[in-house]
């Protein structure tokens, strides 16, 4: 990345490692000084991390590494940056941002797993940046539109993993074991009336089991324990509150009435992406300019998913868009977000190229 950010034209003094593979480059506009009003520094972030996804997609730049593959469309997101730095890198383009302006390219690692956004915070990435924007694409929406709004746009979450202790014993013996998959059953029975039950219906609140272990792969064993693991999402503190506190009760009260026991715990982790009212207008005003009002809206807004780019919305304005890469008859289908089956419709490329620019 570093070797294609020097072949566009930036020096290296201008790019700085981060984060451990991140990447921060400044490009500093050759115009004449201006005193307007405005950013001095706009930073403009795209995420680069894969998925542990096998790729079943039939192409011909199919992943060549099994269990990795980038099902999210970071490598789009990656080009798009790269794009936009091209177009900037340009001589006539550079001389119109006066020398006193910088836009700050952030290519950032680890938004799937542990993110990237508060080390490259605290390792200086935001220093003497006013605004900072970001986007992802979308397979539902379609290609050639962009939504965004301002106030929150994608949730809070955090993780769950449950432990269920019971006693296990013989397959035939059921009455002298306490059953830990019995119990895992209720549980998650349990689990899924808080949403309905516990929130108000004005609240927007997920909690989902996804995955489930237990057992030695004997067909007459049942076993010790079953572990369970599952998300949190949110968009109010208060919400979130009560869904862990709900967890934990429902499920040491289940375990209980059923002669078990139970470990819980709930992580915390990325915030609530919320879009400064200001910089969030910006974007719907010159995203309407270059593309026309009628593909842009705020559909589907906001989103369940979660986003480290929250970290960087609470440190200075901004605002975090999509583009939709939905097309009809294309040959690769619409493969949803984290699939085997997702493959990046390389037509937003130039749609993303060019909102970046027009927030500049």
């Amino acid at each position: 990345m570093v070797e294609v950010l020097t072949r566009l034209g930036v020096p290296d003094a201008a790019i700085k490692r981060t984060a451990g593979t991140g990447l921060v480059a400044d490009i500093a506009g050759t115009g004449p000084v201006s005193d307007a009003p405005g950013p001095k520094c706009i930073a403009l972030r795209a995420d680069m991390d894969g998925l542990p996804i096998t790729e079943e997609n039939d192409v011909p730049y199919k992943s060549r590494n099994e269990g990795r593959m980038h099902a999210c469309g970071h490598d789009g997101h990656m080009v798009m940056l790269l794009g936009t730095a091209a177009v900037l890198l340009a001589p006539a383009v550079r001389a119109l941002i006066p020398a006193n302006r910088t836009v700050r390219l952030l290519l950032q690692p680890a938004e799937e797993t542990e993110g990237g956004a508060e080390p490259m915070i605290k390792e200086g990435c935001l220093d003497g940046v006013d605004e900072v924007y970001g986007l992802h694409n979308l397979p539902f929406v379609a290609l050639g539109d962009l939504t965004v709004k301002a106030g929150p746009v994608m949730a809070h979450v955090a993780e769950l993993d449950v432990k269920i202790i019971g006693r296990g014993g013989h397959g035939s013996q059921p009455q002298v074991v306490v059953d830990p998959i019995l119990i895992a059953a209720h549980v998650i029975t349990a689990l899924q009336s808080i949403v309905s039950r516990n929130l108000h219906p004005r609240d927007c609140g997920v909690l989902s089991i996804c995955g489930i272990t237990g057992g030695t792969g004997a067909y007459n064993i049942i076993p010790d324990v079953v572990t369970m693991r599952g998300t949190i999402r949110d968009f109010d503190p208060a919400v979130f509150a009560t869904i862990e506190s709900r967890v934990k009760d429902l499920t040491h009260c289940t375990c209980k009435a059923f002669g078990g026991s139970a470990e819980v715990e709930v992580r915390p982790l990325y915030p609530v992406v919320v879009n400064t009212p200001a910089e969030a207008a910006h974007v719907e005003r010159v995203a309407t300019a270059a593309l026309g009002a009628e593909h842009v809206s705020d559909v589907g807004l906001p989103l369940m998913a979660s986003e480290d780019f929250s970290y960087f919305i609470q440190a200075r304005p901004g605002a975090f868009f999509f583009v939709g890469t939905k097309e009809d008859g294309r040959a690769q289908g619409n493969g949803l977000l984290h699939t085997a089956t997702y493959d990046f419709n390389d037509k937003t490329i130039p749609i993303g190229i060019r909102a970046f620019l027009a927030i500049i």
